[in-house]
């Protein structure tokens, strides 16, 4: 689960649809709570487009 990491809390403003699609998955028992749907959601955007992202930032940058 959660490795002992330790967690901060923070918060967010999301739209109502936003919300509802997050509120979907953890019905369906994909995730938990909407907490870790959310931790999940942004560690593969992290790994994934902002990864990419910096990489180009990197290379521009010399």
């Amino acid at each position: 689960m959660e490795n002992k990491r330790r967690l901060i809390l923070i918060s967010v403003k999301l739209s109502e649809n936003t919300v509802r699609k997050v509120d979907l998955l953890v019905t369906k028992g994909i995730f938990i709570d909407r907490s870790e749907a959310i931790r999940a959601a942004l560690e593969q955007y992290f790994q994934g487009t902002a990864r990419r992202w910096l990489e180009m930032y990197y290379k521009r940058r010399g």
